[in-house]
């Protein structure tokens, strides 16, 4: 699992789900899709976000807003 910070004044819920959707189309593995969200957002202190692969086909995806915001999480396949 790693965390990483996203900032919620660029992209809202909706769109940051559809964003991180972006950034891992075409992946092969949970260590490539890791390594694109890392690529793919830049740092900010306001969102912290927890990545873990279930296995091999899928990764899930926390998206915690640090000012009380609430929780997203969603689940989707590697080769989605």
């Amino acid at each position: 699992m790693i965390k990483m910070r996203v900032d919620p004044t660029v992209l809202d819920e909706k769109e940051l789900k559809v964003e991180l959707k972006k950034a891992l189309k075409g992946v092969g593995s949970a260590e490539e899709a890791e390594r694109k969200i890392r690529e793919y957002f830049s740092p900010s202190p306001l969102v912290a976000v927890d990545f873990c692969s279930l296995g091999n086909a899928y990764c899930h995806v926390l998206i915690e807003p640090r000012q009380g915001g609430p929780n997203l999480t969603f689940t989707f396949a590697i080769d989605d």
